[in-house]
């Protein structure tokens, strides 16, 4: 939400103590009310999701979602058309501040138990074992067009000189001079089937059935 401080001068720089003004006057949002229940598509799993107003810039073209999930945890969903990448954030509310006299440095401690490195690897196994029936399920209408788009991806045209660069230079400081790479990967995609895709999970990334499975867990 956007707080606007009422007391700003007119170069829009707030005092300290307009600033402690502004806070002391914020309330925050009603988080029981003005969210809907409603159901994934997929799954049918249970999430709340915010129908008021979210306000932002005007110049602002990108869409935003609040969902709140049974577990209270609540994510801002947002889509931006021109943004190939995705990424995600996880904010938790709690700091040093909030240590026990007794137990300095547990909110530390708690942050790394957040990352530990078995329960990343028990959910990347779980999601490898899970996954491959669904490819499995894959119809040709559904396998197809996921190819098409994969290809299509690959033909744009470069937009920038930088982007130019390192095309040709990764080639060459990789000493594998293959310049043709890129050809030969819209090449094979046009040759892909969805058995193809199967064997490689199988031979890859599933480690049950891999027979060159390595994965390094790393915690920092």
């Amino acid at each position: 939400m956007l707080v606007k401080a009422r007391n700003a001068s007119k170069d829009g720089h707030v005092s300290r103590g307009n600033a402690l003004e502004v806070v002391n006057n914020f309330k925050p949002a009603n988080w029981k009310t003005g969210f809907e229940s409603k159901l994934t598509v997929n799954s049918s799993l249970p999430y709340e999701e915010y129908t008021g107003l979210i306000e932002k810039s005007g110049n602002d073209k990108r869409q935003y979602r609040l969902v709140r999930l049974p577990n209270n945890l609540v994510a801002v969903c947002i889509q931006d058309i021109e943004v190939k990448e995705a990424a995600a954030s996880l904010s938790v509310n709690v700091g040093s501040n909030a240590n026990p006299v007794e137990l300095q440095g547990l909110a530390h401690f708690l942050e790394h138990m957040l990352f530990l490195v078995i329960y990343v690897t028990q959910r990347i196994n779980q999601f490898t074992r899970q996954y491959r029936p669904k490819l499995q399920e894959l119809t040709i209408e559904e396998f197809e067009p996921s190819v098409q788009s994969l290809i299509s991806i690959k033909q744009e045209k470069l937009k920038s000189i930088d982007d130019e660069f390192f095309e040709m230079w990764s080639p060459i400081n990789s000493d594998k001079y293959n310049f043709d790479k890129l050809d030969n990967e819209i090449k094979y995609l046009k040759q892909l089937s969805k058995d193809d895709l199967l064997a490689f999970w199988d031979k890859y990334v599933n480690k049950d059935t891999a027979q060159y499975y390595t994965r390094l867990d790393l915690q920092m």
